[in-house]
């Protein structure tokens, strides 16, 4: 028998034998590259499998006689994997890895309904866990509708360049730079507008929350005649502001009652509008409950599903991939966007085997490190918080219901029937070693 050849060196004496030929193929049995490569034929068998599956060679004649008939190998050589960058935030408009879930449909559905037979406009409230995919859903909501004729599309962030922090702590600056914000998004229809005329039509004697209404209603929506979407992310940059938090909230749904609803003979000339926050601020700022209750329809966001994570797995080339390994992924990271995303992009991009990966899960220089050491300190700075999950991590009951409310806001703990538990085995082995 031959020197025993690892699989890595078997690879290479089969491209030469293949290449040997001009057409770069040649009728090969297990038995003759078993006693190539010095190995047993079941070895063989497996490995030219393997070649096969990681796109190598390709063996176009059934094995249908047994192991030792003669097969077709052609040497194809594996092309040069694609250069994915990770995802950082929004998933951008064309990029393969944007997964559509249930709450696309949702608000898809109700913002391309037909608005002439309605009696109110949509007012649609996203709410998630950071990672979850907020932004990314309304990036993706709003290129949709822009591509919609005769539809235009307003967006506004809050957590954007143009609301500095101390805007959140005055009422009255803050609805002067929503407004502002507002009118520039949609200004490109308006002909003659001047947003000077803000500053004009901004009165003292009057409540901030009326010059913002009726400066929108006179001077912006009423003069577009077309159909239109108003998109406002990062409603939970005003969240905890004792100033600015409750009249600002007041305000969207004062809109939703008053504006967005047929009350009168006037006619409704308030767009649909959709906004996002996070329910991880829950935890820094104190939030007891809904911060909008009952306004509008709420969408949350679920975490993807195995048939999503198996999609996912194929966009980041990852075409092997069977429900083995996603059950793998998921029972680590669960069905959770931003970590299923960093675990399939180190091991497509980085070279990382699933094993590898559940290995370093938790290290500090870790694929999930940065992402951990956040909740980390979120629960450091609360004794409340800290010791109510780690009762959960421990498998002991919490009697503190806020405290569990709030940790299940963040995205920590899930309830199981009557019970709670850790969300993630990645979380329960992170904490158990750094609570």
């Amino acid at each position: 028998m031959s020197k025993k050849l690892s699989q890595e060196e078997g690879l290479s004496r089969l491209e030469a034998e293949l290449k040997a030929n001009e057409d770069w193929k040649k009728l090969i049995s297990d038995g003759d590259f078993a006693q190539w490569c010095g190995r047993a034929r079941s070895t063989a068998h497996r490995w030219l499998k393997k070649y096969e599956e990681e796109k190598f060679i390709k063996i176009t004649t059934p094995d249908c006689a047994g192991r030792d008939s003669k097969k077709e190998i052609i040497w194809v050589g594996k092309q040069e994997k694609p250069v994915i960058y990770p995802l950082i935030g929004i998933v951008p408009i064309g990029d393969r890895r944007y997964i559509e879930r249930a709450a696309d449909k949702t608000c898809r559905q109700a913002l391309q309904a037909d608005r002439s037979k309605k009696s109110a406009m949509p007012f649609i409230r996203i709410k998630a866990s950071q990672g979850m995919g907020k932004s990314s859903l309304l990036v993706h909501l709003r290129h949709l509708l822009e591509k919609q004729p005769n539809h235009l599309v307003g967006f506004v962030d809050l957590g954007g360049v143009g609301f500095e922090p101390e805007a959140f702590t005055n009422l009255d600056k803050l609805l002067q730079r929503f407004t502002y914000a507002i009118a520039q998004s949609f200004k490109g229809t308006l002909s003659n507008y001047d947003l000077e005329d803000l500053k004009k039509s901004w009165r003292s004697d009057v409540a901030p929350g009326t010059n913002c209404t009726d400066y929108l209603r006179d001077r912006i929506f009423s003069k577009i005649k077309q159909s239109k979407t108003l998109i406002i992310d990062g409603i939970d940059a005003v969240l905890g502001y004792e100033k600015t938090q409750t009249p600002f909230l007041n305000l969207l749904r004062t809109w939703n009652e008053t504006e967005m609803k047929v009350v009168s003979q006037a006619q409704i000339v308030w767009p649909s509008i959709v906004v996002a926050y996070s329910t991880e601020t829950y935890l820094d700022r104190e939030i007891r409950g809904s911060v909008m209750p009952n306004v509008g329809d709420a969408v949350e966001l679920e975490e993807f599903n195995s048939n999503q994570i198996l999609e996912l797995a194929n966009k980041y080339g990852l075409e092997t991939w069977t429900n083995a390994e996603v059950k793998t992924l998921k029972a680590l990271v669960g069905g959770h966007p931003a970590l299923v995303n960093l675990g399939l992009y180190q091991i497509s991009q980085n070279n990382l085997s699933l094993e590898e990966l559940e290995r370093k899960a938790v290290q500090a220089n870790g694929p999930f490190g940065s992402y951990l050491l956040n909740h980390l300190e979120l629960l450091q700075r609360n004794q409340n918080l800290r010791q109510c999950f780690s009762n959960i991590l421990k498998q002991e009951p919490c009697k503190d219901e806020f405290a569990k409310f709030q940790l299940e806001k963040a995205g920590l703990i899930r309830q199981d029937g009557f019970s709670w538990e850790v969300r993630f085995e990645l979380y329960k082995r992170y904490f158990q070693e750094h609570l």
